[in-house]
């Protein structure tokens, strides 16, 4: 992995005290503190994209003696409250990562990240490139080809690109083109994924702009055709407003009159379970969809 220096670490400060639980998840303050620390290591209104702040797990060997510790009561050793960051610049491809010490009050490294390695997309992305495709007028022509009945509402799905190798080193965006049911356009929970369409535009999010438009297929193999005009054919609903529910099903109750066996208690930005002899801690990251 190839890596570019950026700066050097900021001036060391008195350390901080920190109280969190070595495993709990970083807290909204830090978030701030740690975004502070980053932004300081670049010129005044320079645009950062944060693709992730998150905790820097402890060493194992920092980690173990810690545990062993707290499970037996004794006096716990410290660790330093490490944050763990990527972003961009934002509108460029130039990806970075770094760790920033909370409790030193410095930024261990930052580093620039090498060609092909790209981060995740997020919610707001998603959304400006699902109208960067539908105000592309190369997308337009692709649509109005389709002949759509009136009142059509078309979603489109991005997918941050796969790379193969072969002229990918931008960060690029697959998107998947779907229709709602006609009988339903106006629902946002009706089922688009019922309806797909072949158009997939392909964006470049450095740019933010449709740099090609690829051709699905949609029939029983994996042929690909030109645009052709569409074909009515039934959607498939979900949400029971559109359903016909069965009405010869008993119920079922699961009850625990006693209350559960379990306690979960709140710590911090964490929470511990007390289950039955064990005693675990429960925190989330954007890995476990948080």
């Amino acid at each position: 992995m190839a890596t570019q220096t950026v700066s050097d670490s900021l001036p060391l400060r008195v350390a901080k005290q920190i109280s969190s639980h070595p495993f709990a998840p970083v807290s909204s303050a830090e978030i701030k503190e740690t975004a502070a620390h980053i932004k300081a290591q670049w010129p005044t209104n320079t645009n950062l994209h944060f693709k992730t702040i998150t905790l820097f797990e402890p060493a194992k060997a920092e980690a173990v003696p810690f545990l062993e510790a707290e499970a037996a009561g004794h006096s716990l050793p410290h660790i330093d409250r490490r944050v763990f960051v990527t972003y961009y610049l934002r509108r460029t491809n130039q990806f970075h990562e770094a760790v920033v010490n909370l409790t030193q009050q410095v930024v261990e490294y930052n580093v620039r990240l090498g060609a092909n390695m790209h981060a995740p997309g997020d919610g707001d992305e998603i959304f400006e490139i699902e109208r960067v495709c539908l105000e592309d007028p190369g997308v337009q022509a692709e649509i109005a080809k389709l002949q759509l009945p009136e009142g059509s509402k078309i979603v489109i799905d991005p997918w941050i690109y796969g790379a193969d190798g072969v002229e990918d080193d931008e960060r690029m965006w697959q998107t998947f083109m779907y229709m709602r049911d006609p009988a339903h356009a106006d629902d946002p929970d009706s089922n688009h994924y019922a309806i797909p369409l072949s158009i997939s535009p392909v964006v470049d999010s450095s740019k933010m702009e449709v740099i090609r438009i690829d051709h699905m297929p949609t029939g029983k193999d994996n042929t690909i055709k030109e645009t052709q005009p569409w074909k009515p054919k039934a959607g498939n609903e979900y949400i029971s407003d559109f359903l016909e529910l069965r009405t010869d099903l008993k119920p079922l109750n699961v009850v625990q009159p006693e209350g559960t066996s379990f306690n979960v208690s709140q710590q911090g930005t964490s929470h511990v379970i007390d289950w039955q002899k064990w005693s675990f801690r429960v925190g989330f990251n954007l890995r476990e969809g948080m």
